[in-house]
């Protein structure tokens, strides 16, 4: 009985040990290929994003932080409310930081109101282009299905923790290689997260699709689960971009 004891025991220590080691790595989807980084891509303001193949598609693996369309024309930086929400209604272009932190723009992106994800000079890189539903239902798919993409794109750090510090479970294993940090989003009233959700719970991003009832369509990961999901959002809204390659 001790022999079989000492047995089962040794057993489940080496088995833990492997999970361990492969819980970054195990997928669902049979067909699923390990990312592959690609050389850096740069826009027109110099800023250099490191890239990955997921699949059959090249994505960022850095959310957009460029201040020009691709011609050179500059998109305005709106930091106080009121101006969001008119230049908003006016119909011209906006960008801001997060909180109008600079330091926040750096680390995870700019957000920028869906006029400049729509303008017709171009906010990604010259041979990239703001994705589409398919773009995202492709990436999805590849990663197992919505309900389990979100947990591969997001990054291992840096998600929700519960109210006493101790709880990461809104962490991702990023085996996708997609890098997704929280970003926040700005309201169309120009408040961000609307004055109630942390930014570390989650992270959305505009595509160039729209909808039959609103402006667009988003998709977001979250801190909550592993999940991966769209939904419509109001033109007037500050959403982070990651582009996807032609």
């Amino acid at each position: 009985m001790k022999k079989r004891l000492s047995f089962t025991i040794a057993f489940m220590i080496i088995a833990i040990t492997s999970i361990a080691q492969l819980s970054d790595t195990v997928v669902t989807d049979k067909n699923y290929q390990r990312p592959i980084f690609m050389p850096t891509v740069t826009d027109i303001d110099g800023h250099q994003y490191k890239t990955v193949k997921i699949g059959k598609q090249v994505w960022m693996a850095e959310n957009l932080t460029v201040s020009h369309f691709r011609n050179g024309d500059s998109i305005s930086e709106i930091k106080d409310n009121k101006a969001w929400v008119k230049i908003f209604n006016v119909g011209k272009t906006a960008w801001c930081n997060y909180k109008n932190d600079a330091g926040y723009g750096q680390k995870y992106g700019k957000l920028y109101n869906l006029n400049a994800v729509k303008d017709r000079r171009n906010l990604a890189p010259k041979g990239w282009h703001i994705p589409t539903d398919a773009d995202w239902t492709i990436l999805a798919n590849h990663l197992g299905g919505w309900q389990l993409a979100g947990k591969k794109m997001k990054t291992t750090y840096g998600w929700y923790k519960s109210q006493f510090g101790f709880d990461d479970r809104g962490n991702g294993t990023n085996e996708s290689g997609f890098a997704a940090l929280p970003t926040g989003f700005r309201g169309g009233d120009g408040k961000f997260d609307n004055g109630e959700v942390v930014m570390d719970q989650f992270a959305t991003w505009w595509s160039s699709s729209k909808t039959p009832t609103y402006d667009a369509l988003a998709f977001e990961v979250d801190g909550d689960s592993g999940g991966f999901g769209n939904d419509e959002h109001y033109e007037g809204f500050g959403l982070a971009v990651r582009c996807v390659k032609d």
